[in-house]
């Protein structure tokens, strides 16, 4: 029992050092949309029409709310990148729950 206790808590020390150069990690989505403006004569409600964007939205709950906040292009892609970040590490802590649920199922068999 030992022995395998010792080599799930390697793995979870393999895994958690793919944490450490982890960066800026946020919640949310990023989408990018076109719109039509109030301006009955503008392009955009020609035939076809000509839609203004690309705009760029982050989306995230706080305190249970949604908020959305405008971004720039190069923000979206910042903000997209920390976004990829907060994914990454929660498959790393999911597979590290994992391991430690077999620790505790291991330790428990004593």
């Amino acid at each position: 029992m030992a022995e395998n206790l010792e080599s799930l808590r390697r793995k979870v020390l393999d895994l958690s050092q793919n944490l450490k150069d982890t960066g800026f990690i946020l919640y949310g989505t990023v989408s990018k949309h076109y719109m039509k403006c109030g301006h009955m004569g503008c392009k955009c409600h020609g035939d076809p029409p000509q839609l203004h964007g690309p705009y760029y939205d982050w989306t995230r709950k706080v305190n249970g709310k949604t908020k959305t906040i405008r971004l720039t292009e190069d923000q979206a892609k910042t903000v997209e990148e920390w976004i990829s970040n907060m994914r990454r590490v929660e498959k790393i802590l999911e597979e590290i729950e994992k391991i430690s649920v077999q620790a505790a199922l291991e330790k428990i068999k004593k």
